[in-house]
């Protein structure tokens, strides 16, 4: 018998076992040992960064609305006179801007019933000023309020002088509108207006600020 047939089919399978060989080595050298990491790196991937979205602005509180009094009810969110910046000073221009600004705060009183504004910067002993804070204050309770009572400052006096204490005594005057007395929704009483008074306006300038020591009259109003 001719061995021809055997030898062809040792012959297949060394060549099958040689591929086999090469085809593992060849996968050995791309994956490395079992567990092991692969020899070529990985380009890094970016990690994510979390955008904060900006925290949006407050948005500031609108001024509360003006309102006038009336016969309909009492005045709301009455603005407050601000101290004018030459008031600040111990000069004659710093006395009358503060003689003026001390009306503008009387007639905020008036209108409003807050009265500390103005006994912040008035003397009690202002026997006059007391007088009109009672009645201001005693009107804006109980169902009672004011209206009208404009106070303005048209004029002052040449002479403004300091006597031996620091006084310094301005004549000033004031023109008063008219001023309606409310309760319970009806009209009480009122005042008319007047083409003004001239006041004796009594201050004294101590640690950088004014204050009013007394009020006088020189002329009473119309």
């Amino acid at each position: 018998m001719s061995q021809q047939p055997t030898l062809i089919a040792t012959t297949l399978a060394r060549i099958t076992v040689l591929l086999i060989a090469a085809a593992a080595l060849a996968l050995s050298a791309c994956t490395g040992p079992a567990g092991a990491e692969p020899s070529a790196s990985p380009a890094p991937v970016a990690s994510a960064t979390a955008i904060e979205s900006p925290t949006p602005s407050p948005t500031p509180a609108s001024a509360p609305t003006y309102k006038p009094a009336s016969e309909d009810g009492p005045a709301e969110n009455v603005p407050v006179p601000e101290l004018p910046g030459a008031a600040t000073e111990e000069t004659e221009e710093g006395a009358k801007a503060f003689a003026a600004y001390w009306y503008e705060l009387l007639g905020y009183a008036y209108e409003s019933g807050d009265t500390q504004e103005v006994r912040s910067v008035t003397s009690s002993r202002c026997s006059r000023c007391e007088k009109a804070l009672k009645v201001i204050d005693d009107w804006h309770t109980n169902g009672r309020w004011l209206v009208g009572g404009e106070l303005e400052t048209t004029g002052f006096g040449d002479e403004i002088s300091a006597d031996s204490d620091g006084v310094y005594q301005i004549p000033v005057q004031v023109t008063y509108g008219r001023l309606s007395y409310y309760s319970q929704g009806e009209l009480h009483t009122s005042t008319p207006a007047s083409s003004g008074s001239i006041d004796l306006f009594m201050a004294v300038f101590r640690d950088g600020a004014w204050s009013v020591a007394d009020v006088g009259v020189i002329e009473a109003a119309d």
